[in-house]
């Protein structure tokens, strides 16, 4: 049993980390969701919210693939190597310019206007290839989106990328507090009007990591819309920012693709022969969407569990 003691600024007994002694344990569990020795924690977690939208896709009757590779995702028209120098997983500023630059030589050598032989284009788009910047070691190993989920009588596509995030760290606790403030006094203003519902303000922090997310894969759906503009791709594939918080606040693109997959499973049971139970197809999409929420939420749930559970304490044999 570990030491305990407390702080000044707590009233309950505190336990400080193994990994780092200078920081404790908090109720809130603010270090547990950053200390590194919750993340085995942290990616099952992640792992097991991606299965239960993969294993919902499937059950839809559509394809699901986790963690497809980004070569074949482009239909091979990079090498496994170039899409590792494409497409790192924190592009820097001058890797953006870069990119502009890569992306217009590769429209360049594709347009009619184009006088060079094959040799002649390989070579152009090379010299911009090589002009990208250096990366380190971790952006080396690239980018993969969590999920690819395809319908394959229409080929409509979506891409979905899985983050869960702590609203009670100290870096975001203040700007929450402030969201919800407001937003229950919008409330308060609107009881007794017979207003028509409307979605609730999302989160700053949710809305925050959806627009990271977009910022992180803007390149890799940008190359994907112009294969479809070059007729290479049937469907333009809708990039998903799954949000949700360690409390299970969903984010809007979270919220629609969950919808999303319960219209694809209503349009299944209405193609499908009446069942031997004698369940409607209304009934069937009821029970659909409340276990697939309540799975999300479930495995929301045992991830957070976990990590506090975990935190502060050493991993042997890593």
């Amino acid at each position: 049993m570990r030491e305990t003691k407390v702080l000044r600024n707590v009233d309950y007994p505190v336990q400080p980390c193994a990994i780092h002694p200078l920081d404790h344990l908090d109720a809130a569990a603010c270090h547990a969701h950053n200390c590194t020795s919750g993340c085995h924690a942290r990616n099952r977690k992640h792992n097991n919210i991606a299965r239960v939208l993969a294993k919902a896709a499937k059950e839809a009757g559509l394809e699901a693939t986790r963690e497809p590779d980004t070569h074949g995702l482009l239909l091979e028209e990079f090498t496994k190597e170039e899409c590792r120098r494409i497409f790192p997983r924190q592009p820097s500023q001058d890797y953006k310019e870069a990119f502009l630059l890569l992306q217009q030589a590769i429209e360049h050598v594709r347009s009619p206007e184009c006088k060079l032989d094959k040799a002649g284009k390989e070579a152009h788009v090379k010299q911009r290839l090589d002009a990208m910047p250096a990366l380190g070691k971790k952006d080396l190993r690239g980018l993969r989106i969590d999920i690819n989920i395809v319908n394959p009588t229409t080929e409509e596509a979506r891409w979905i990328d899985v983050t869960a995030v702590s609203t009670s760290s100290p870096s975001y606790v203040r700007k929450e507090a402030e969201h919800i403030c407001a937003r229950d006094g919008i409330k308060d203003l609107m009881a007794g009007f017979s207003a028509p519902m409307l979605r609730a303000t999302i989160s700053p922090v949710i809305a925050g990591r959806e627009r990271q997310k977009r910022e992180k894969y803007a390149n890799l759906v940008a190359i994907a819309n112009r294969q479809h503009e070059r007729g290479s791709r049937s469907q333009r594939p809708h990039f998903v920012a799954f949000v949700i918080t360690n409390t299970g606040e969903l984010g809007n693109e979270a919220t629609d693709l969950v919808e999303w997959l319960v219209a694809q499973y209503k349009a299944k049971c209405l193609r499908s022969a009446p069942r031997d139970d004698g369940l409607t197809t209304k009934e069937l999409v009821s029970l659909f969407r409340k276990q697939l929420y309540l799975n999300i939420q479930m495995e929301l749930a045992n991830g957070v569990g976990l990590t506090i559970n975990q935190s502060g304490l050493y991993r042997t044999g890593h």
